[in-house]
């Protein structure tokens, strides 16, 4: 099962996955089909649209994995 909520890049709080497609307008019939990329539980990328801002890349940053 895919969590429920997410940290969008450059928001502090969270914010539920399916609001996230709502106030983005994405169409029903895209979402069941949006892929969601996952770590350890947790919404990394949700592709095409949002990375979670736990994970972006910053100063600190050592290691990159790269998904395309």
């Amino acid at each position: 099962m895919i969590p429920l909520r997410f940290t969008p890049l450059g928001m502090t709080g969270t914010q539920k996955l399916k609001k996230y497609f709502i106030d983005h307008k994405i169409p029903n019939h895209t979402r069941a089909d949006t892929p969601v990329l996952l770590s350890h539980g947790n919404i990394i990328w949700v592709v095409g649209h949002q990375i979670d801002d736990a994970f972006k890349i910053d100063a600190t940053t050592r290691n990159v994995f790269k998904a395309e």
